[in-house]
Order: C-alpha cells, then structure tokens, then sequence
C-alpha cells in the first residue's frame, strides 16, 4: 500500500533517517507529505514548522514550508 507515491520501505527509511537527524531537512519535508497526503494535516504542519526552525534553511525552502502550512489549514478548515 503506498500513500501519496509512498510505499511503507519509503516511509521507514525517512523515519530512519529522522532519527540519525531530526533536523534533516529533506526527511523532514518527505514526512510533513506523507502525513498531508494522510489528511493527517496536524502533523504535517508540525513537521513543516520543524522544517522551519532548521538553522540556514534556504528561502525556496521557507517559502515552500510555508505555503504548504497554509494548503495544510485551508483543507483542515474545509474538512477535507
């Protein structure tokens, strides 16, 4: 079963590579996808603002963790 293009070896790998280092910052946001694409937008939304506080992130980054955030409360607030 995968969910949203990701397979369950997918989702283990990021979370393996989250615990080696939990400011990593592709892992993060592969996470913070896999729980949005779950409709578990809490979660998603605490990752992205874990991706957030990586120190040196760049500003496509930023900009992509934050308008995801968004997205992420509109389809909270929309029920989806």
């Amino acid at each position: 079963m995968t969910t949203g293009g990701f397979d369950k070896k997918s989702e283990s790998l990021v979370d393996q590579a989250l615990a080696v280092d939990p400011n990593h910052v592709k892992a993060l946001m592969l996470k913070a996808t896999i729980n949005f694409n779950r409709k578990d937008y809490q979660q998603a939304i605490a990752n992205w603002e874990k991706l957030l506080a990586v120190p040196g992130l760049d500003a496509e980054r930023t900009k992509e963790a934050r308008g995801s955030i968004e997205e992420a409360r509109r389809m909270m607030s929309a029920g989806k």
